[in-house]
């Protein structure tokens, strides 16, 4: 049998052993659990994360090995905590296994169209690190709609102020009404509450949560009044109407440099899209570009050249106000 393809088999099968494993726990964890001690500690935190008898029967002596491993490791919080930003419901052994699993398949394929193994450690590279990118512009998607909507937030909480009510119960009705994702995490806020933290930590907990400029301005105002006093809906109403004027100036950014950002898209596609197009017409023709020899430098010095333009373009309108 061909070294090459007993290879990708191996990967293949390993990978579909990762996809197993991952899948089994997401089903068995317990994610009530995990939501309880996630809003008592402010992040998000590894439903294995338990003794290792409550782990054992709940997601499997695999994942909760894994886990107990990956708890000695410095990395596991930023993990947990990037995965809490992102609001998914996975644990750091589930997402680490799907990265693996990620770089495996794509890998497997590549060596048995290609039948070398030139290209497969960049692909394996580039497999692993897709999820870390993705989730991070998952983060960002819901750090900037939580941004769009801490304006009307901060007009809900200074109406139910004026209406008589205490801080906690105006955060209250901000949970209540609130859409996603900032209904979502004032949800959390409400429930650190109701486990016995102050109002000053709990929203310190959301601050980091979300990581943004605004929320911290508020944050650090409430903190503030608490300590000295004063009339706490006036000073909400001058940094609703700051953030109000800052929220417009980005949006109209982004109008601005829509284009630039759609050029970015298409020409980033627009290669493998036709790479795809003349696959499909003429395969033997695509396939020499990927046999062993002088040849091979050609796709990968086109697809670094492609990602390295395409992420030049975003950084260029990636204008902070």
């Amino acid at each position: 049998m061909d070294p090459l393809l007993l290879l990708a088999a191996l990967l293949t099968g390993g990978a579909a052993l990762l996809l197993i494993v991952a899948l089994g726990s997401y089903l068995r964890g317990d994610r009530r659990l995990t939501t309880r001690m996630d809003l008592y500690l402010g992040a998000g935190i590894d439903p294995h994360a338990l003794p290792a008898h409550v782990s054992d029967t709940d997601t499997g002596q695999i994942a909760g090995r894994l886990n107990s491993a990956l708890n000695e490791v410095g990395f596991a919080e930023g993990i947990r905590r990037a995965l809490a930003r992102a609001d998914l419901p996975l644990t750091v052994p589930e997402y680490i296994l799907l990265k693996v699993a990620a770089a495996l398949l794509p890998t497997a394929l590549v060596i048995v169209l290609t039948r070398s193994l030139l290209v497969a450690p960049l692909i394996t590279l580039l497999g692993f690190f897709l999820p870390t990118l993705w989730l991070r512009r998952r983060q960002r998607q819901r750090q900037r709609l939580f941004a769009e909507q801490l304006p009307d937030m901060l007009s809900t909480l200074i109406g139910s102020l004026r209406g008589g009510f205490s801080l906690a119960q105006s955060l209250g009705n901000v949970a209540n009404e609130a859409p996603a994702p900032l209904g979502v995490e004032m949800r959390r806020v409400m429930q650190e509450l109701q486990l016995g933290l102050g109002i000053g930590e709990a929203l310190d907990h959301l601050a980091r949560r979300m990581e943004s400029d605004d929320l911290d301005l508020v944050v650090a105002v409430i903190r503030i009044n608490a300590r000295i006093g004063g009339n706490l809906t006036t000073v909400l109403e001058n940094i609703n109407t700051t953030i109000r004027e800052r929220s417009r100036l980005q949006r109209e950014i982004r109008v601005i440099t829509s284009q630039q950002r759609f050029a970015s898209y298409i020409l980033g596609l627009l290669p493998i899209i036709l790479g795809m197009i003349l696959m499909t017409i003429n395969p033997d023709y695509m396939l020499k570009l990927f046999l062993p020899g002088p040849t091979l430098i050609i796709p990968v010095v086109a697809g670094i050249c492609n990602l390295a333009g395409f992420i030049l373009i975003q950084r260029m309108v990636d204008i902070k106000v």
